[in-house]
């Protein structure tokens, strides 16, 4: 698992970990700690994501046509939001068991308490992906690609657990092959000149000495963000012996994202997926996301461009979802 992009944050830090040791227990610690509030915080994502759900699965069902009960597994499944989704859509119908996975116990015990509602037997596991004894004949990861540090080895993975012309279906990632698309950023150029608020609290943002000062204010007053808890938890643990800012967190968690000081940077690159998962076709994708933000995120003019650019099923947005079927024999 090459990590070496980690290597200055663990030398910051003073951790005595190794590289992957760091990224699995920053990994895990970020993640318990989000958890608590993870619904309310990115509400309006997941609502705008349901037509994606709906759009993709539409693409592939026809592939489960003749079947009247499927096995979902929800990889990385965080609070479960990902599975009420597709359990929202025509082929969700059809799910009549489900195995939710994730490495945060605490994401973990929300995914089982909505799952109460639900109304289908539904198992769930704390573990990482290959340590699992599972099939499926779907799986699913939301917002989870960008997040695995070997994705190559991840694809392996996913193709093992997979049942014969089954459906491995990843959203809401980075669309690698498109960041840097002349059209996509020209979008992205054109709402922020329109959005002078935006603009100014993304500058604001970016000094990272006023976010020091305001957070060093904030935590002697005992008031801790996010982030904030994230390193006392570290520092407690000792597995980091300085503070780590969020951008050098986020690095860590988010590390296939662009824009990070210590990321990977690339995005979820489909043309490298192909690679990887040798085993399955590319059966679907699409793309949203078009000016870098979220519908919710776009007053009415740029939001009726998106769903114009969604309709049209261009491939030039900010974020990716694809779906990938193996054969039948």
């Amino acid at each position: 698992m090459a990590l070496d992009n980690l290597l200055p944050i663990i030398r910051k830090t003073g951790s005595n970990l190794s590289p992957e040791e760091f990224h699995h227990r920053v990994n895990v610690v970020f993640h318990d700690i989000e958890a608590e509030d993870y619904d309310q915080i990115h509400k309006d994502m997941w609502e705008v994501l349901l037509l994606q759900f709906k759009l993709i699965t539409g693409d592939f069902s026809k592939y489960f046509e003749k079947h009247s009960e499927l096995k979902l597994l929800d990889v990385g499944c965080g609070t479960g939001l990902g599975t009420e989704l597709l359990l929202a859509t025509e082929l969700g119908k059809k799910i009549k068991k489900i195995v939710l996975v994730d490495i945060s116990s605490k994401m973990i015990e929300k995914a089982v308490a909505r799952s109460k509602n639900w109304g289908i037997n539904t198992e769930s596991r704390i573990s990482m992906l290959d340590s699992l004894d599972e099939k499926a004949d779907i799986i699913l990861t939301s917002s989870v690609l960008h997040h695995i540090p070997d994705l190559s080895q991840f694809a392996s993975d996913i193709q093992k657990r997979l049942n014969l012309g089954g459906v491995f279906m990843h959203i809401h990632d980075p669309n690698g092959d498109q960041l840097m698309n002349p059209n996509l950023v020209a979008r992205r150029k054109e709402i922020a000149a329109t959005d002078k608020v935006t603009s100014l609290y993304q500058w604001l943002n970016s000094s990272e000495f006023y976010k020091s000062v305001f957070h060093r204010l904030n935590r002697m007053r005992g008031k801790y963000n996010h982030i904030d808890l994230v390193n006392n938890y570290l520092l407690k643990e000792g597995v980091i012996k300085k503070r780590m800012t969020a951008k050098e967190i986020w690095s860590i968690t988010d590390i296939h994202v662009e824009g990070l000081p210590f990321s990977k940077k690339k995005g979820i690159r489909l043309s490298e997926m192909v690679n990887s998962l040798d085993e399955l076709s590319l059966v679907a994708h699409r793309s949203y996301g078009f000016y870098g933000r979220l519908g919710f995120e776009l007053d009415e003019e740029f939001a009726t461009k998106e769903k114009e650019l969604i309709s049209s099923g261009s491939k030039e947005g900010r974020y990716l979802v694809a779906a990938w079927r193996k054969p039948v024999s």
